[in-house]
């Protein structure tokens, strides 16, 4: 063999080759065996690429028999396609699963799928049915990154979770317990954070025109807050509640569309302030750059109203994206922010930007990937979330199954599916899952079963 290079003599070119030399040009039907072993993932199994070599170069007897051989194996591969009845073979060889040191699932043949941790800096959405097993998937990958030493920071709205804090090493919080003033990270002033996160505010309780009245609450806030420290030597914050109680002192907004834009501000702030318990009310709130280094676990259940999760999910994810602003970009993965219900949280819909469809969340997702934040959403209603943000998530699993119409035709698109594969989203049973990584070294949709935690004492390992 000459590795694709020409001999140095042309009268070398098989000129007095014996007879029982094989040409080293495939005929039609040795071309059809190796295509269909590409297509059901073969070719990187050791010993059919020793019986490839045998049927391509052998003499006839010897090729005939590797032919043989190739030809039983596919055989028997179309044989469990029939017996199993699963749409997602063929299997993906155990040599591309196993490149990675974060397990996901152990795909139908028990072989264990890893993909680099590094990999989640691109994101990761998880959908499936209530019961399916996506709660349980949330603790396992976080007992992987605790491991590691990553910390991570959930949202979960259901309590699902809290009785996995001391097996997670976590430390859990309610939000009746709790408040968060909106006082900027480390490095920034108030007058360099407010006016950035005014018109995301306005964009989540839907008066995008009303955007200058919030901006001019917001520095009747920072001034009167400049006032008292240098009249008194002391040092406080700024309260979402400040915020509310400055907007009727905003002046030109007497008559016409102002005046509306007021009012309209003033309500949606209240059902942010009041659904939210005392989460926004307190000027000294919780210190979010010590949160944000340990393992934690918020209990958002008692938020009652959606403007008020989503500012709630907004703010954490744009107090970090501001405070990695001067960070260098990097692959590597520092820190997991994980919603246990993206659809309350990142819900995009006529309120956002109805043309695009996506949020302002999409923005700043796509900016902490690429200082190693990972943003990892779970939902029951994936078509119902930020269009943006599935978008930019490389890694898709599906848990349990779907039923919905739109659900499952939103996961053929991501994933690639044909109509079979699709139907077949409707069949998988609890902990029963597939999946797609862009980082995985098998490119394909691997088939099989999240990993099976041991349940502990008030935590239910159905979820």
């Amino acid at each position: 063999m000459y590795h694709n290079k020409d001999p140095s003599g042309s009268e070398f070119l098989f000129k007095d080759r014996p007879r029982r030399f094989r040409s080293v040009e495939p005929d039609k039907e040795f071309l059809e065996l190796v295509a269909e072993l590409r297509a059901r993932n073969k070719l990187h199994d050791p010993d059919v690429q020793w019986l490839i070599e045998k049927a391509a170069l052998c003499s006839d007897q010897n090729a005939r028999w590797a032919r043989e051989k190739l030809k039983l194996l596919i055989e028997s591969d179309r044989v469990q396609d029939t017996a199993t009845g699963d749409v997602y073979r063929p299997l993906a060889p155990p040599e591309l699963l196993s490149r990675g040191d974060l397990h996901l699932l152990n795909q139908a043949d028990g072989t264990a799928w890893m993909v680099p941790m590094n990999a989640l800096t691109r994101g990761m959405v998880v959908t499936g049915a209530q019961g399916g097993g996506k709660s349980m998937f949330l603790v396992f990958i976080c007992k992987q990154l605790d491991a590691a030493g990553i910390p991570f920071f959930i949202l979960d709205p259901k309590l699902g979770l809290k009785g996995w804090a001391n097996h997670l090493s976590a430390i859990y919080i309610d939000v009746e317990e709790i408040s968060i003033d909106l006082s900027p990270p480390p490095g920034l002033t108030y007058e360099q954070f407010l006016p950035s996160l005014m018109p995301l505010l306005g964009e989540i309780v839907g008066v995008l025109y009303g955007v200058e009245v919030l901006q001019q609450s917001a520095n009747l806030c920072i001034g009167l807050r400049n006032k008292y420290r240098n009249e008194t030597g002391n040092s406080t914050e700024i309260s979402l509640a400040d915020i509310q109680q400055a907007v009727p002192f905003v002046t030109d907004v007497s008559t016409g569309r102002r005046l509306g834009y007021r009012e309209a501000v003033t309500t949606t702030l209240g059902r942010i302030i009041v659904g939210s318990g005392d989460l926004f009310r307190c000027r000294k709130g919780v210190d979010l750059s010590t949160l944000f280094q340990h393992n934690v676990i918020l209990g958002c259940r008692s938020i009652t109203d959606e403007f008020a999760a989503k500012f709630l999910a907004l703010f954490l994810l744009f107090w970090l994206y501001e405070s990695e602003r001067f960070s260098p970009p990097t692959d590597r993965l520092k820190r997991a922010f994980i919603l246990d219900d993206a659809t309350l949280f990142l819900q995009a819909k006529p309120g956002f930007d109805a043309a695009s469809k996506t949020s302002s969340f999409t923005h700043i997702f796509s900016r902490l990937r690429s200082s190693g934040n990972s943003v990892i959403c779970a939902t029951q209603i994936p078509h119902l979330a930020d269009t943006g943000i599935l978008a930019l998530s490389h890694t898709v699993l599906c848990i349990g199954g779907l039923h919905y119409g739109e659900d499952t035709k939103l996961l053929a698109q991501m994933m690639n599916l044909d109509e079979r594969q699709r139907a077949g989203i409707t069949r998988l049973g609890r902990r029963e899952a597939i999946g797609i990584c862009a980082h995985s070294a098998y490119p394909g949709v691997v088939h099989g079963y999240t990993v099976e935690i041991p349940n502990l004492q008030g935590a239910a390992n159905e979820r």
